[in-house]
């Protein structure tokens, strides 16, 4: 059905399709920032790039990037429930445009880069790093409803709910099925083969695993004076600055969720290459 969709919207005229497609996105944008998920600067964010994707690639591509931000919406409704971890997370469910540019700058890349050399290895890149991008966050946002206790990815000692680098069975079975669904996404929506959808899902897998090797490492973490425990938020609610005690200063958690996205592209891009994919 959205092959047809497409191959409708790619006849129509340029400007037509512009129009269209800025049209749709703004839609979309609007309701994100009324349901608070966005902020405006992450609603701006968000219309660039979901405006760019629809009209270089039509709705196909669209809906792999809305798959991800609608599943992510009600996924973090959920770990809300949890106490305490507002009290570790920089920021809320609520998106900025840091956040949206962390997940999504690298999909929207190599869709920009497919129009350009139409190179079908940029469309393995995109399905891998949106996988990446989806299972970190139902990694995080479902591992924290987990009934057992997380363990740090390096020491596999018990860490806090909701700190980086933590993992747990649930949130890892729910990262590996956000990238297997990926790799069908990928297989269903590009016609690809059963090798490229089993390397998006295992780029994208070997994405979030860095992910939580970053946030358990260099990842910069503060001390909560009040509660003797580590936070990623720099200042107190007094707005009073925190003691850096791990990590390195600035490599925040959306600069660990970007840098395991390029490790995900990097590795679906030289593997495709590699196996002609």
């Amino acid at each position: 059905m959205l092959s047809l969709v497409d191959k409708y919207f790619f006849t129509i005229p340029i400007i037509y399709r512009a129009l269209i497609s800025l049209g749709v996105i703004l839609i979309i944008a609007l309701l994100a920032y009324k349901l608070k998920q966005l902020t405006i600067s992450g609603a701006i964010a968000a219309t660039i790039m979901g405006f760019t994707t629809l009209f270089l690639s039509g709705t196909s591509a669209l809906m792999l990037y809305l798959f991800f931000f609608i599943s992510a919406a009600f996924i973090s409704k959920s770990s809300k429930r949890v106490r305490g971890v507002e009290k570790i997370h920089k920021k809320g469910a609520t998106r900025d445009y840091k956040q949206v540019l962390a997940n999504g700058l690298l999909p929207l890349i190599s869709i920009v880069l497919y129009r350009i050399t139409t190179n079908g290895v940029f469309l393995l890149t995109f399905s891998a790093t949106l996988a990446e991008a989806c299972a970190d966050t139902w990694g995080g946002d479902i591992g924290i409803l987990s009934k057992e206790p997380p363990v740090s990815i390096l020491t596999f000692t018990r860490v806090e709910r909701g700190l980086s680098g933590g993992i747990s069975m649930l949130g890892c079975s729910s990262s590996l099925l956000a990238c297997i669904l990926y790799g069908i996404f990928y297989y269903s929506t590009f016609n690809s083969t059963l090798s490229g959808a089993l390397l998006v899902a295992a780029a994208g897998f070997s994405g979030c695993l860095i992910d939580s090797i970053l946030g358990a490492s260099i990842q910069v973490h503060y001390i909560d004076e009040e509660t003797g425990k580590l936070t990623e938020k720099e200042k107190d609610e007094k707005g009073n600055k925190r003691r850096a005690v791990r990590g390195i200063k600035y490599f925040d958690n959306d600069m660990v969720n970007f840098t395991s996205g390029v490790f995900s592209f990097l590795l679906s891009l030289s593997l495709g290459l590699f196996l002609h994919i």
